[in-house]
């Protein structure tokens, strides 16, 4: 069975994406905060990491600022997760900050608002076949 770890910082989403990985046949894990995305991705190396862009306490930038891209691109310079297949999920809009999570190692970007959990599944399975 493939693992995959949620990192999302919304209940309601943790339901939905829960629901749907887990009818699909994978184990999943769920973590609410960036700190706890990159313990548990290192404790139990997940197949596929989901990762909302916006998840609040993950390791802090130069501008001390937190969030999902910083537990991306902590996790990709790490060498032994470097080829961590990992997919964001957020409702940014500026082309800018979606090139950010693709060139530090983002398979995929999702946004919340235009796509169903049933898409972004359909999607994970292509990405994990």
């Amino acid at each position: 069975m493939k693992k995959i770890l949620l990192a999302e910082g919304n209940p309601f989403l943790i339901s939905i994406y829960t629901e749907q990985l887990r009818k699909s046949g994978y184990s999943v894990s769920i973590v609410s905060s960036g700190e706890l995305a990159i313990s548990r991705a290192r404790k139990i190396n997940p197949d596929l990491l989901i990762l909302d862009a916006g998840l609040p306490g993950g390791p802090k930038d130069s501008s001390g600022y937190s969030d999902g891209f910083s537990v991306l691109r902590e996790l990709k310079e790490d060498l032994g997760f470097k080829d961590m297949k990992i997919v964001l999920l957020s409702n940014f809009e500026k082309e800018e900050e979606i090139l950010n999570f693709t060139d530090f190692g983002a398979l995929k970007y999702f946004k919340k608002a235009e796509n169903t959990s049933e898409e972004i599944v359909e999607e994970i399975k292509k990405i994990l076949s």
